[in-house]
């Protein structure tokens, strides 16, 4: 498996490869994800601003109509709870790793989210959103 790591030499993180043998594989995975790359995205939050997000959730609402939010690759769920602190109420959050949605209901329910966030362990791909769907309707 590969895992990031911090080079003090460098000041930047590079992969490395791990040869652990996992006995709790899900918690032993997680671990691995928090020390892995999401740290970059985390800290991310000018261009997150920048990007749309609010301005898309102003925008609709300005218009009367409420916003849906799709979140693809949520990871620790950072983006879908920055759309719900600007307004959004409709948020599905989708992600593949199954140990990163375990992570990511924990941190959206502590900070209070989980009741406009809805995440669902699946590939972006393998997603149907619409009225009666998955969510986003």
């Amino acid at each position: 498996m590969f895992a990031s790591k911090y080079n003090p030499m460098t000041g930047k993180n590079e992969w490395i490869v791990t040869n652990k043998d996992y006995d709790d594989m899900e918690t032993d995975l997680s671990q691995e994800f928090s020390r892995s790359h999401y740290g970059d995205t985390v800290h991310d939050t000018e261009r997150k601003y920048y990007y749309g997000l609010h301005w898309a959730i102003c925008h609709w609402e300005s218009k009367g109509v409420e916003p849906r939010v799709l979140d693809i690759g949520t990871g620790t769920g950072l983006l879908a709870m920055m759309a719900g602190r600007w307004g959004a109420t409709n948020i599905t959050a989708c992600e593949v790793l199954s140990p990163m949605v375990k992570i990511a209901k924990e941190v959206v329910k502590v900070n209070g989210y989980d009741k406009v966030i809805k995440i669902i362990n699946k590939r972006s791909t393998e997603l149907t959103v619409g009225l009666g769907k998955n969510r986003c309707g």
